[in-house]
């Protein structure tokens, strides 16, 4: 894989990163968008005659919980290419002079994968289990059970807006570095003048 295939692992790489923020950005959006509307909308739910709680956070909560799904799959497969495509960059490129882009599209990629596993794999299944039990608990009416189970969930929210705003930089910080490091092409090494006498 020589240097004449950069040019296309980058444009993958990219469009990878560009993926992943516009799931994030339009989950994040939808959610800011429907949550205000569902609110002064003030549905009453048939499903959930029997709980006497605010209905419109829960087709709120329905609306919300299909958007950051989609978003936390979309997640997986973005990071999944983005570290895939930055290796064949990596290995495209060979050894140049600005070694420093590399450690950094590295790291900050790294950083944004983790944090990503993170809220995939440990905070959202908290959070899906939870909201899962609540809505449950409401549909049966029992207020007892539903009550709690609707604040541990919303405990979660700082967790869970935190990973997602902090991905979310760290992705638009990886994509501006990346875009300049594509654009800056190979280092061109220029030959030391000769020392040698005549």
């Amino acid at each position: 894989m020589g240097p004449r295939f950069r040019p296309h692992f980058e444009t993958l790489h990219v469009l990878f990163l560009m993926v992943w923020l516009c799931m994030l950005f339009g989950a994040g959006m939808g959610a800011a968008v429907a949550f205000p509307q569902i609110k002064k909308l003030d549905p009453a739910l048939p499903e959930y005659a029997s709980f006497t709680g605010e209905h419109w956070k829960i087709a709120g909560g329905h609306i919300g919980n299909t958007l950051f799904v989609i978003a936390d799959k979309a997640q997986i497969i973005s990071a999944i290419g983005a570290l895939l495509t930055l290796v064949l960059v990596m290995r495209a490129r060979g050894l140049t002079a600005a070694r420093g882009y590399a450690v950094a599209r590295v790291v900050l990629l790294g950083l944004a994968t983790a944090i990503a596993i993170y809220h995939v794999f440990v905070l959202s299944p908290k959070m899906m289990s939870t909201i899962q039990e609540f809505w449950a608990a409401a549909r049966a009416g029992d207020m007892a059970k539903a009550t709690p189970l609707q604040a541990t969930f919303d405990s979660y929210h700082p967790a869970s807006r935190l990973t997602l705003e902090s991905t979310w930089v760290t992705l638009v910080i990886a994509l501006l570095v990346s875009v300049f490091d594509a654009a800056r092409g190979p280092a061109v090494v220029t030959a030391e003048p000769s020392t040698r006498r005549t």
